[in-house]
């Protein structure tokens, strides 16, 4: 786990924060499967982590 949060951000921490973001945004769009809030929470996790500065 901490091989693929290093993989995904430049730092420790930023890399945690990533990840915790994709888990959390998986499981609560499975938990709320079917309806629009579930697209809306992936769409804005996807915004969360593809943002440029």
């Amino acid at each position: 786990m901490a091989d693929f949060a290093e993989f995904l951000g430049d730092d420790d921490q930023d890399g945690l924060a990533r990840l915790s973001t994709l888990f959390g945004a998986l499981v609560l769009a499975r938990a709320t499967k079917g309806s629009e809030l579930s697209e809306r929470i992936l769409a804005a996790a996807h915004e969360a982590l593809t943002e440029t500065d």
